[in-house]
């Protein structure tokens, strides 16, 4: 899948459809989001360090983007990644905004090149066995 635009829709019924502790990593190069279902909220974070705790500061273009998207910053030791917290069940354009903060944090902040760049992990805690998305079909 190529085209950012499929992606979207694609993403956008998924995040809808993921049931309490379902778990969404989308990554490049060790950066990217992740989502996690839970019965009170959706957490979304942008992973833009490859390790717990960012090695140097966040170049100033990033973070103002971030801050821009709507991120929060991450707060040590709650959140060491950028943040939002969606409530659940969330409206039709809850999950537009987080579709599209999230895209566009990885094609305009991280710089994938196309969603087919990805590594796409995703399971069930409860479970312990893969999701199906139609991102990763």
């Amino acid at each position: 899948m190529n085209d950012w635009s499929d992606f979207f829709g694609r993403l956008r019924r998924d995040l809808a459809d993921l049931a309490d502790e379902d778990i969404v990593i989308l990554l490049y190069s060790g950066r990217g989001v992740q989502f996690a279902q839970t019965p009170r909220m959706l957490l979304t974070e942008a992973i833009i360090s490859p390790g717990p705790i960012p090695a140097q500061p966040l170049p100033e273009q990033e973070h103002a983007a971030l801050v821009a998207l709507g991120w929060s910053p991450p707060d040590v030791p709650h959140f060491t990644n950028w943040h939002l917290e969606l409530p659940w069940p969330a409206t039709a354009a809850q999950y537009d905004a987080t579709t599209s903060r999230s895209v566009q944090t990885l094609r305009d902040v991280l710089g994938v090149p196309s969603p087919s760049d990805l590594t796409i992990k995703a399971w069930s805690d409860k479970t312990h066995e893969p999701l199906s998305l139609s991102i990763a079909a």
